[in-house]
């Protein structure tokens, strides 16, 4: 069903909009579905043919956080199974002649309408904001809000008319349709936007490939595909199977010669992980993208550092992709200090006893906050920059300890900095 306030998808189970907390419809339960079907007939015969679409497979428990520094970010999704997707379980009964034909056609006609100004929206909107899919649905990643009508009301870009109309705003890729022989779409890879609202046959979709129309039940199939809730976020560890698999995956991916490659992040959930990884030659990090399957970790995507706003090519990419895994900061804003400051904090760490003059560095790597060093003999130190004092050198045991002091000094630490081990 659709929120009452702001038109946005509910599950079946919610008492309370998820977007905007106004108090959802009352739906009563238990009926017989004879005496289901008789109100829907009721139901639509008032309303001129508009049903309450009901498909969406959102998880009312979801909460929707900070979207920072070009990222995505998320509490960690839970692993639960997904709520039913069957959708009612008779088909409504039959629209009531030519009343209902006549008001189906004007609601196609004002879908139409909203339609081309939905898309002129987010096509100017994409230069300044990403709009990936979420669950299927438009989502304004930076507002961090889905984008529905009631929303594109209050802005201004539809007009109080469609205040009434019930519609879900679907950001879907046309290729995702292939299996349902009841549609025929282009086999483009790119989100589009769909305009959803229910008919007698199933949902209606319209959408720049015209009108079309799909069983209930195979959207709520295509739309599950979109889930991202695949388990906790995890940071697997030196002595983890993850750990080895994904860095011997990415290292068969940039060359089978190339050695000593360094964790800088590695996060994973039951699906999916991302790897922040840099090499030491140079130290140049980049990124990757590894999907779990039956022969272990591979490689998905790759080298997307340099894209303008990425996050929509990995949500083009990679719909059920959660976001949730990538880092806090962005890897094309890194800047790591020179040389010149890495050996004056080293002379000082010499001149103060913390290291003798024979200690050797097997890991060294900082920006202007932090510096992160190991030595041969397993000693690590965590520099930071303190203002008007200098950089403040300390000893920590482990990767551990040193991303916790990280924490307790930046609000926004630089992980990425550290070797994950």
């Amino acid at each position: 069903m659709l929120c009452n306030k702001c038109k946005t998808l509910l599950t079946k189970d919610e008492d309370v909009c998820h977007n905007c907390g106004a108090a959802a419809a009352i739906r009563r339960r238990g009926l017989s579905r004879v005496v289901v079907m008789l109100v829907l007939m009721l139901v639509l015969a008032a309303a001129g043919g508009a049903l309450v679409l009901n498909m969406v497979v959102l998880d009312e428990n979801e909460s929707i956080l900070s979207f920072i520094a070009g990222y995505f970010r998320a509490d960690s999704p839970d692993g639960g199974d997904l709520p039913s997707s069957s959708g009612p379980d008779a088909t409504p009964a039959p629209l009531p002649g030519a009343s209902g034909a006549a008001s189906y056609e004007n609601l196609e006609q004002q879908l139409n309408v909203a339609l081309t100004a939905i898309e002129a929206y987010v096509r100017d909107g994409s230069q300044f904001v990403p709009f990936i899919s979420r669950m299927g649905h438009l989502f304004d990643a930076s507002a961090q809000e889905f984008v529905t009508l009631q929303r594109l009301v209050d802005k201004g870009v539809l007009s109080e008319n469609y205040v009434q109309v019930e519609a879900a705003i679907l950001f879907l890729r046309p290729v995702d349709f292939m299996p349902f022989e009841e549609i025929m779409l282009s086999n483009s890879d790119r989100h589009r936007i769909f305009l959803a609202y229910d008919t007698t046959l199933g949902v209606g979709l319209i959408s720049g490939e015209g009108r079309h129309v799909i069983f209930r039940e195979n959207l709520n199939e295509l739309i599950a595909g979109y889930d991202y809730r695949q388990g906790e976020v995890r940071l697997p560890l030196r002595d983890d199977w993850e750990f080895a698999a994904i860095l011997n995956a990415v290292h068969a991916w940039v060359s089978p010669m190339e050695f000593a490659l360094e964790a800088r992040y590695i996060a994973i959930n039951d699906v999916y992980a991302f790897a922040a990884i840099s090499s030491g030659d140079d130290g140049a990090i980049r990124n990757f993208i590894l999907r779990l399957g039956a022969g272990g970790f591979y490689v998905v995507m790759a080298d997307f550092e340099d894209a303008r706003q990425f996050i929509v090519d990995i949500n083009n990419l990679l719909p059920d992709f959660y976001l949730g895994l990538l880092p806090d900061y962005d890897i094309t804003r890194i800047t790591l200090i020179s040389n010149v400051h890495f050996h004056i904090i080293i002379e000082d760490m010499r001149g103060e006893g913390l290291i003798d003059e024979y200690a050797n560095i097997v890991f060294l790597s900082g920006n202007n906050e932090f510096v992160y060093m190991i030595f041969d003999n397993e000693q690590r130190f965590l520099g930071h920059l303190t203002p008007n004092v200098g950089w403040r050198v300390e000893y920590v045991a482990s990767f551990t300890q040193a991303r916790e002091l990280m924490m307790e000094l930046s609000a926004n630490p630089p992980f990425y900095v550290l070797r994950q081990e």
